[in-house]
């Protein structure tokens, strides 16, 4: 009987009955082929994982009010700060036209970037597709349209945003 020391292989032509009837007792994954079926597997769950994860879904939009100006940002777009000072209207809308994309990208769930339609001419969006509401900001340096992930978390904002402005 030949002797196995560490990892070597003995071919399966010259192993014994014993040898085989000890190989089955093992558990799947301390076999040779569990072993090959545990890292196919685990590359199937990576490749699975990296997919939803940059499949951009991840989208996101983040906003920030501070005493002086709100700021927005969306994904690898440019953040958008807006002093009240500068602020002359805001209201809180249900839908609009979107109009031609100028530069401007999107995600699975929403849109970054400056469009131009015939009501703001051309303006700024960072918004969510699934969310029906929107809050648009006139301000002298433009119009930025936007809206938070939830309803309820954009009307929360532009009540936020009234009372900032009196």
């Amino acid at each position: 009987m030949k002797t196995v020391k560490g990892k070597e292989r003995i071919p399966e032509n010259d192993k014994t009955e014993e040898m085989r009837a000890e190989e089955q007792k093992l558990p799947l994954f301390a076999t040779q082929r569990g072993r090959m079926l545990s890292a196919l597997l685990m590359f199937l769950i990576l490749a699975v994982f990296s997919a939803l994860f940059w499949s951009g879904k991840g989208g996101t939009i983040t906003f920030q009010m501070d005493q002086e100006m709100l700021g927005i940002v969306c994904q690898n777009r440019d953040p958008v700060f807006v002093s009240y000072e500068d602020i002359r209207q805001v209201e809180l809308i249900d839908g609009f036209e979107t109009g031609t994309a100028l530069e401007a990208s999107d995600w699975d769930s929403g849109w970054c970037g400056v469009y131009e339609n015939e009501e703001y001419g051309v303006y700024t969006l960072y918004a969510y597709s699934g969310t029906g509401e929107y809050i648009v900001v006139r301000y002298d340096g433009g119009v930025l349209v936007f809206n938070l992930k939830k309803t309820k978390d954009t009307q929360k904002t532009y009540r936020e945003l009234l009372e900032v402005m009196g």
